[in-house]
């Protein structure tokens, strides 16, 4: 197996040391602070606390994306070139190709700035996808579908827009989510493979944990995501096990029986 392979297919975490001692560099793309409505605002998962954690621990590169929102940024050293700008935006579109039977969507963009990141924001309400990654792409932000398999609680999944989600590469990049469902990430990772869509792990904690999901190369952020767009990035095996009930609350309604 080629390391460019891996992109496809996750590695076992006693292997990270070896990908480091080749000059890959860690990462984790989604990552949540306590400014995300969702998260309980403990002290170690404030911005500052986090960032400070994270790069005395020898993150290459620190990006939070949390929900609908920047205000994190506010509080986090804008001159440190370790330092990400990332946002995780939510957008049902009105249709996906011919379907009109969607569910929600979360996509991750990052380098983007406060106006960009309010336009952005604005088409997501309308719905337009297209208009959105429109946008993405002419401002050259780079942007992933997060867990293409997730949808609200309120929604049912329609499956045939995920297939054509990947199958029409709406998305340059994919998200290996590791909080998902082990049996969701193994389908998105055959239906990437397939569309031969470059796939990059992330572990979209919501207290604090930032894991090593990501191994790339990169002396910075934007030549590591120019690799993850080649497909060169590795993804780490999530610890989930198949069939875990061990889920949270909005995946209930997939756990098999």
């Amino acid at each position: 197996m080629s390391l460019a392979s891996t992109c496809h297919q996750p590695i076992d975490p006693a292997e990270i040391p070896r990908y480091l001692d080749q000059g890959y560099r860690i990462m984790d793309p989604h990552l949540h602070t306590a400014k995300s409505p969702d998260v309980v605002p403990a002290p170690h998962v404030q911005p500052r606390a986090l960032f400070d954690r994270m790069i005395a621990g020898g993150w290459s590169f620190v990006t939070f994306t949390d929900h609908d929102l920047m205000d994190a940024y506010a509080e986090l050293p804008a001159e440190d070139p370790r330092l990400i700008r990332g946002v995780e935006i939510r957008i049902r579109p009105r249709r996906v190709g011919t379907h009109t039977r969607t569910h929600t969507l979360h996509v991750n963009v990052y380098r983007l700035n406060e106006g960009q990141f309010v336009e952005l924001a604005s088409i997501a309400a309308r719905g337009d996808l297209d208009a959105f990654l429109d946008y993405a792409r002419a401002a050259c932000l780079p942007h992933s579908l997060n867990h293409p398999f997730w949808h609200e609680i309120s929604e049912v999944l329609n499956r045939d827009v995920v297939v054509s989600l990947l199958r029409e590469r709406y998305f340059e990049v994919i998200e290996y989510n590791w909080k998902r469902l082990p049996e969701q990430n193994a389908e998105m990772l055959a239906l990437a493979r397939l569309a031969d869509i470059p796939v990059w792990g992330g572990s979209d904690s919501h207290q604090g944990r930032p894991e090593f999901a990501t191994l790339v190369r990169g002396e910075s952020f934007d030549e590591a995501w120019e690799n993850v767009r080649a497909g060169q990035a590795v993804i780490v095996q999530q610890r989930l096990k198949a069939g875990s009930r061990h889920l949270i609350a909005k995946d209930r309604t997939t756990v098999p029986t």
